[in-house]
């Protein structure tokens, strides 16, 4: 009887301790699942003096932006998912040109893992305003951040269609929201413009953003303390102008928009009339507006709206590329950015998508370059400006 009952104690020993056994298994299994390869921006209030962690509680000492077999897994199930069955906005042939460019060129190639101690990341990530847009302490900084929303206030003719389409091939892969949206009222024609409620209202929400629009830099948006940052790309200025001109006068361009510039009597202008008249794709300093913001001043040719222009670039973009040196903005973009740009392509030119929609050939003069580059004299001092910075970066990154 002893050993009967001794034998029964035995066995149920062993079944609870294989329950147990089993139940610690499945809670491990489950924290795996439950706990993200990502996390979002650790930062630090400066007003405040609180260390913040939005969205996921800290539960590791390194934030690891991601691993490298899971992506690659989701890369390669996300493009025979574009294959079989591509998304709406992916009808157009631009966008298809760009899905099977990328899968060809081996993206998958330049795959890898970034990891930075917490603390690091929190000292490259600042809060300013109060607001969630990022402010930056260092210049020309290559440390890895994390922002919820990427803000990309595109610039005329600098290759942000190409860009563009990239970013919308990664949206779709890495499952962040890629918007592109209409131009703010370049013109100052007076029209009620959507902003800047279209960026508020697109960014609601807790999925990682990219926002694609030509609009102006501002640093008080309502996008409820989430945090933010901008990007941006430039050009050559008088390629930049002369490659403007030529672009509104495209026939390839929308017929509503061709017939506007008909009837305003522009179609037919000369590069000479247009830059005197400042016609549509023929204003002055351009890129120096778009960095400025908002301000009155920033419409004018005043020097306060350069100097306005480099203060913002200082403290508050992530990246600002050269279309000139556009593989290495790329990869720039990857090592600051590596959630929305976790791979670039080996050959990025073979990407363009904006080939179709070229200007007319136009022939100018050197006198005409000349008055080009006078009149434009705050973009081509923001470009040096742009481009001393640019290459600090690329050296902090280890790319020159």
């Amino acid at each position: 009887m002893e050993i009967k009952c001794t034998f029964v104690q035995h066995i149920k020993k062993i079944w609870l301790l294989f329950i147990v056994t089993l139940f610690i298994c499945g809670w491990v299994i489950i924290e795996k699942l439950d706990k993200p390869s990502m996390i979002t921006p650790y930062f630090y209030d400066q007003q405040k003096d609180n260390v913040y962690n939005k969205n996921y509680t800290s539960w590791l000492e390194e934030v690891t932006v991601y691993d490298v077999k899971q992506w690659q897994k989701k890369f390669y199930t996300s493009l025979a998912r574009i294959r079989e069955k591509p998304p709406k906005e992916w009808k157009s042939s631009v966008t298809r040109i760009m899905a099977y460019n990328v899968y060809t060129q081996g993206l998958l190639d330049n795959l890898r893992q970034f990891k930075r101690p917490r603390n690091e990341l929190g000292q490259s990530v600042h809060i300013g305003a109060n607001n969630g847009l990022l402010l930056f302490p260092m210049v020309a900084s290559c440390k890895p951040i994390l922002p919820d929303v990427v803000l990309y206030n595109r610039i005329f003719k600098t290759g942000s269609e190409t860009t563009g389409a990239l970013f919308g091939f990664l949206s779709y892969v890495m499952d962040y929201l890629y918007t592109k949206q209409t131009t703010e009222d370049f013109y100052d024609k007076g029209v009620s413009a959507p902003y800047p409620m279209i960026i508020e209202r697109k960014v609601r929400g807790s999925r990682k953003v990219l926002f694609n629009a030509h609009f102006f830099f501002r640093n008080n948006l309502d996008l409820e303390l989430r945090s933010h940052t901008y990007i941006n790309q430039v050009r050559e200025p008088v390629a930049r102008f002369i490659s403007h001109y030529s672009y509104m006068r495209s026939t390839n361009r929308p017929k509503d928009r061709i017939q506007q510039m008909i009837d305003s009597g522009e179609w037919n202008e000369t590069i000479e009339e247009c830059f005197e008249k400042q016609s549509q794709g023929c204003r002055r300093n351009v890129m120096t507006r778009f960095f400025c913001g908002t301000d009155r001043f920033c419409k004018s040719d005043a020097p306060n709206a350069l100097i306005k222009a480099k203060e913002n670039i200082l403290q508050h973009y992530a990246v600002v590329g050269l279309l000139e040196h556009f593989q290495l903005t790329l990869k720039i973009l990857q090592r600051r950015l590596p959630f929305f740009v976790p791979v670039v392509p080996r050959n990025p030119s073979e990407l363009r998508v904006n080939e179709g929609v070229r200007g007319k050939n136009v022939s100018v003069s050197e006198e005409m370059i000349s008055k080009i580059k006078r009149a434009n004299w705050a973009d081509m001092e923001l470009y040096d400006f742009i481009k001393e910075i640019f290459w600090k970066q690329a050296r902090a990154c280890g790319l020159s």
